[in-house]
């Protein structure tokens, strides 16, 4: 995707100085434009930037940046879908909720990393991307995903108990 790029294209000048803001939406839409990915990360459409907007209220007012109400609310969320919103590409969305849980995601248990499965999943993926992954192990935000075992002996009908390997 082009948009894995836009950090390494993405510098402060003097015109984002002149539109910067107390207001994180207008933020994010001006380094999104500086870095030319607008149409990407903000929507190509009048609907789709409305949604991305809504959401980006969403965060900031109603759930005032508090990561458990937003992993809850993203767990469902992202049960059937890759991506915030339900769109095709990584949005300005995606990257706010990624900013927002990801220094607690290590913090958590693995039985609460299973509880947010499908947020575990999404941010997995996020933190993979290629402008993403070098800032989140250097801002130690790097997490791992639970690791499961199973037992081969039960062709897939069960977990293997946890402490060690007990094939024949």
């Amino acid at each position: 995707v082009a948009f894995e790029s836009v950090i390494s294209k993405f510098s402060v000048t003097p015109k984002l100085n002149e539109h910067l803001t107390s207001d994180e939406i207008t933020i994010a839409k001006q380094i999104c434009d500086e870095s030319g990915f607008l149409p990407l990360l903000f929507g190509n459409s009048k609907e789709q930037q409305d949604k991305i907007t809504k959401y980006l209220n969403h965060i900031i007012n109603d759930l005032k940046y508090e990561h458990k109400p937003l992993m809850q609310e993203l767990n469902t969320a992202l049960l059937y879908e890759m991506f915030i919103e339900g769109f095709i590409n990584v949005t300005i969305c995606d990257l706010m909720a990624y900013a927002v849980i990801a220094c607690h995601l290590n913090q958590l248990s693995d039985e609460e990393k299973e509880q947010y499965c499908n947020v575990m999943r999404w941010a997995d993926h996020i933190q993979n991307l290629k402008c993403v992954k070098p800032i989140a192990k250097e801002m130690k935000i790097w997490f791992s995903l639970p690791v499961e075992q199973f037992d081969l002996n039960t062709k897939g009908k069960g977990k293997k108990e946890k402490g060690g390997d007990h094939r024949p």
